[in-house]
C-alpha cells in the first residue's frame, strides 16, 4: 500500500495499523490529528512547548493502549489521551499556567462533582458517568451546550469563550455556575453523587 493511501484511509484503518504495530502508525496520526490535539492541549496548559511535550505523551499513551483497546472513534479517543496528559502536567506542575486574570482552573470548578476516569470503582461505572452527562446535556439549552463543552471538555478560557460566542462576562460565569448546580442536582438524583 502506498503512504499516501495509507494516509487517506478511514479512522478504522489507522485504528488497525496500531492494532498491527505499524512503525508508521503514530505519524499518520499526528499527520492526521496533530494540529486538533496540539489545540486541546493549548487549551489546558497555554503553553506550546509543554502542549507539544504532552501530546509526544498522548501518542505513546495512544501506542501502549492499543491493543489492548480498539476505540470505535479515534479522534475522540485521542482527544481524550490529549487532555489527560495536559491535566496531568498541568497538576504534576502543581500550577495554572493560565493567565492570572483567567482565576480558577475549569477542572477544579467540576472537581468536587466529577472525579476523573481514572479513580471510577470500574470502567461501567465511567460509562455510565459519561452516559448521565449526555442525558445532562441533552436538557441544557444549545448555548448552555455550547458553554459547558467549551469550558470542562476543551478547558476553553472563560474570556475566550465569551469572545467567540458574545456572551458577556458576567453572564457567562452565571450560566456556567447554573450549569453546574443543575449537574450535581442530576447527578445527586442519578445516585452519582
Amino acid at each position: 500500500m502506498d503512504r499516501n493511501d495509507h494516509l487517506n484511509n478511514s479512522d478504522d484503518a489507522l485504528t488497525e495499523s496500531f492494532l498491527r504495530r505499524d512503525q508508521h502508525a503514530i505519524e499518520d496520526l499526528h499527520a492526521r490529528y496533530g494540529n486538533y490535539l496540539l489545540s486541546i492541549c493549548m487549551n489546558v496548559l497555554g503553553n506550546r512547548e509543554d502542549s507539544e511535550e504532552c501530546l509526544n505523551d498522548a501518542y505513546m499513551r495512544a501506542w501502549n493502549s492499543i491493543p489492548p483497546n480498539r476505540p470505535a472513534d479515534l479522534k475522540r479517543y485521542m482527544s481524550k489521551l490529549a487532555r489527560a496528559a495536559a491535566i496531568d502536567r498541568l497538576r504534576y506542575d502543581g500550577r495554572s499556567k493560565r493567565s492570572p486574570d483567567e482565576g480558577i482552573d475549569p477542572l477544579d470548578e467540576l472537581g468536587d462533582i466529577i472525579t476523573d476516569g481514572r479513580t471510577a470503582a470500574d470502567e461501567a461505572e465511567t460509562h455510565e458517568l459519561a452516559k448521565a452527562l449526555d442525558r445532562f446535556l441533552s436538557g441544557c439549552t444549545k448555548r448552555e451546550q455550547i458553554c459547558f463543552v467549551k469550558r470542562y471538555y476543551f478547558c476553553e478560557p472563560v474570556s475566550q469563550i465569551s469572545g467567540e460566542t458574545g456572551i458577556p462576562l458576567s453572564t457567562l460565569y452565571d450560566i456556567l455556575h447554573t450549569l453546574r448546580e443543575k449537574l450535581r442536582s442530576a447527578l445527586t438524583k442519578e445516585g452519582f453523587i
